[in-house]
């Protein structure tokens, strides 16, 4: 067999795709429990967030569609290699849905290395490139209706051949519009079988309803977190790609493993560590199925945010502090002050006395209290009175009036946006005040800033680089041929060409307007405004092509003229959460990722899993953490990705409440970070033991960690 790969630009990359063929087709079947071979169908990559996995798919798929078309199911070769396009399903949460097809579309993302990839060797390649190169965007089932319809073969309908974008939530439905179609794509066999977010349970559910009616040639799942607290969650992500009758996917409870485990328990209490056999050994074991690359694109820096909006240094950073450490840090958190002091203490005693309530509830409702000002939901444990004051909230605006500030103030000398991005879970709670209040700390950041003498002659200037902006988009629009576009495209460029002109009257009344004056961010605003037009530009082009692409066409146009409608806002502080309308949360994040966008977003869990921040993002505030490290990790694989446009490091603040249930949260999420650093691969530079002893000076640098950690990077 020919050894080929796959060039996506990153070597980690394309090591995976390598290790994924290598594993599904050059040595299918050798896994073994005992003397019994395993049947691997499957693989997972747990790369760290913000590292590509949606590529490293593509490019695995490419080589497994390649590689497989030589072969029939005995192995042996055949002599006419298939040329028609295969088929392809990608199972994704309803959010992922229009980002994968973007991905796919984008002739200067994937789509480049595709064409490439392809004239190497086009007579083999060339149907592999038609199929990761046809999207079918399925977000519910009436997109369903809008699908080419399935040829029947016999009993068996057939969908064309193409690569299916589907929301996992549509593969487990029973009824609703366009039946014979869903009912295809549930009994489809596919080539490749993709799932994104694998650990969630809705992607087990709609796996279970694609396994229970086909065959599949190939499994990836995808996942940032293969466990959240407990290391057995990975076995239900591991059944779905081994044999699950004889609990194969249970590997963790092999003796290679487990030994492994009850080693790295024992020395986390301050017994011996593991041995370097035991650690091999296990190694070996969980390579065999999962592979992860954990990279930093860039180096964080944690900080912690005092009363008085002061931000102190975090050394190390949580997953890697020790317990001694991490009591220094104590006195810089926020101090609530008496009156709120006393007002938590007669909550939290309420809600102990509380009849018919568990410590799940009673530990939500404290939680809920540290992150609201307003009045609490539940009168009957409230007794109708909320917080006096939000010392969490009172910390982070004056921090970020602060913050901004100095942020403009850097802007002037070299003209980068440093956004903002704010997690909190308790939206209902917290997200109106957050809202209302960065708006008036970014306003007073402004008003400081204006007066100084660079800033008035850079609000002078703005209006002369956006009439030089206007000029270039309207030169492009002469030049391309949108008489013929559809009423809706022509509006949105419309809208697009009057954006440089509604800034300008804007000029020293609004903050995003005054910006234009510096000749490098209005370089980057045009840059982005003629950006838009080329997608317009190619929507229009394609108008006159099948069915399906006109709708996917549609969806684009949406797409732009939501965020052009939250461009002319000109809003400073925008929300991302799951009460927001889906065009507009989609709209706000797209605007936050422009340059000339919102300076701060406020986002929920919603936003912490899948999308892109980080173009042009400097700092995160976790207002409210998090029990489970890989939540906390998704939120900052928000800003951390590849593709981020800033130079220098990424600021991660935490906002915690002395005398709370903060610092029982901080405790065990360090805790619980320990865990994953040495399981998921990532070295960690202190482990001691829970309670240390001040006569035992025993600490474990960085050289000795590394020794314990497991390396699941794959091979070249």
């Amino acid at each position: 067999m020919s050894r080929s790969r796959f060039n996506t630009g990153e070597p980690y990359q394309g090591k995976v795709a390598v290790w994924v063929r290598r594993r599904l087709v050059d040595q299918r079947g050798i896994l073994r429990n005992g003397r019994r071979r395993i049947d691997q169908r499957g693989v997972v990559l747990a790369d760290g967030v913000g590292l590509g996995k949606t590529w490293e798919a593509l490019a695995a798929s490419a080589l497994l569609l390649t590689e497989r078309s030589k072969r029939t199911k005995s192995g042996e070769k055949r002599r006419n290699q298939r040329q028609r396009a295969a088929k392809v399903l990608v199972l994704c949460p309803p959010g992922l849905v229009s980002k994968w097809t973007r991905e796919i579309r984008d002739p200067d993302g994937f789509g480049k290395r595709l064409a490439a990839w392809t004239r190497s060797q086009p007579h083999r390649r060339r149907f592999v490139r038609a199929t990761l190169t046809q999207p079918y965007e399925i977000r519910s089932t009436r997109d369903l209706q809008e699908l080419p319809p399935p040829r029947r073969r016999g009993k068996q309908a057939h969908l064309g051949a193409g690569t299916y974008v589907c929301n996992w939530n549509v593969v487990v439905r029973q009824a609703g519009p366009g039946r014979s179609r869903l009912a295809a794509l549930q009994s489809q066999r596919w080539d490749v079988l993709i799932v994104d977010e694998a650990h969630h349970r809705e992607a087990r559910k709609a796996l279970d309803a694609i396994l229970g009616r086909t065959d599949i040639g190939a499994v990836i799942l995808l996942t940032a977190t293969p466990f959240q607290l407990d290391p057995k969650e990975l076995h239900p992500l591991l059944g779905m790609i081994v044999d699950r009758k004889h609990s194969d996917h249970k590997f963790l409870s092999r003796p290679p493993v487990s030994r492994f485990v009850r080693s790295m328990d024992r020395f986390f209490q301050g017994g011996d560590p593991p041995t370097k056999a035991e650690k091999n050994e296990a190694e070996g074991h969980i390579c065999q199925i999962i592979a992860r690359n954990q990279l930093r694109t860039t180096v964080r820096r944690h900080f912690v945010i005092d009363k008085s909006g002061r931000a102190h240094k975090l050394h190390p950073p949580p997953e890697r502090v020790s317990e001694r450490e991490l009591a220094a840090v104590i006195p810089h958190l926020i101090d609530p002050g008496l009156a709120f002091e006393s007002w938590y203490f007669q909550r939290r005693l309420a809600l102990a006395a509380a009849e018919g309530v568990d410590r799940t509830f009673v530990a939500t409702k404290l939680r809920q209290a540290l992150s609201t000002k307003g009045q609490a939901s539940d009168e009957r444990l409230n007794s109708g009175k909320g917080p006096p004051y939000s010392p969490r909230t009172d910390a982070l605006l004056t921090w970020a009036s602060q913050q901004i500030e100095d942020d403009l103030r850097s802007f002037q000398d070299d003209g980068q946006p440093r956004k903002l991005l704010v997690f909190t879970s308790f939206v209902r709670h917290a997200a109106a005040d957050l809202v209302r209040g960065l708006e008036q700390a970014a306003t007073q950041a402004w008003q400081a800033v204006r007066k100084c003498r660079q800033w008035r002659k850079m609000a002078i200037q703005a209006s002369r680089n956006l009439d030089a902006v206007e000029c270039r988009l309207q030169k492009r629009v002469a030049d391309c041929a949108f008489a013929d576009a559809p009423p809706r495209a022509q509006e949105i460029v419309h809208q697009l060409v009057r954006l440089p002109a509604h800034l300008k009257s804007q000029c020293g009344r609004r903050l995003t307007a005054d910006l234009c004056g510096h000749k490098r961010f209005c370089n980057l605003l045009s840059e982005d405004l003629l950006r838009q037009l080329n997608t317009i530009q190619a929507v229009v082009d394609a108008e006159r092509c099948e069915r399906w692409q006109k709708r996917l066409h549609r969806e684009e146009i949406k797409r732009l003229g939501a965020t052009l409608s939250a461009l002319h806002s000109l809003r400073v502080v925008a929300t991302y959460t799951g009460h927001d309308d889906r065009h507009e949360r989609e709209a706000s994040g797209e605007a936050f990722r422009s340059p000339h966008g919102p300076w701060v977003l406020v986002a929920s869990n919603v936003g912490s899993e899948g999308i892109d921040l980080q173009t042009y993002s400097k700092h995160l505030v976790h207002f409210d953490i998090e029990w489970n490290p890989a939540r906390m990790e998704q939120r900052e694989g928000r800003v951390d990705r590849v593709g981020r446009q800033l130079a220098g490091h990424v600021n991660v603040y935490y906002l915690l409440v002395q005398k709370t249930y903060d610092e029982r949260m901080l405790h065990q999420l360090v805790a619980r970070q320990r865990w994953h650093s040495v399981l998921l691969g990532r070295p960690a530079a202190r482990l001691a033991k829970d309670q240390p002893d001040e006569t035992d000076p025993r600490l474990i640098e960085v050289a000795d960690s590394r020794k314990w950690t497991l390396d699941l990077r794959p091979g070249g």
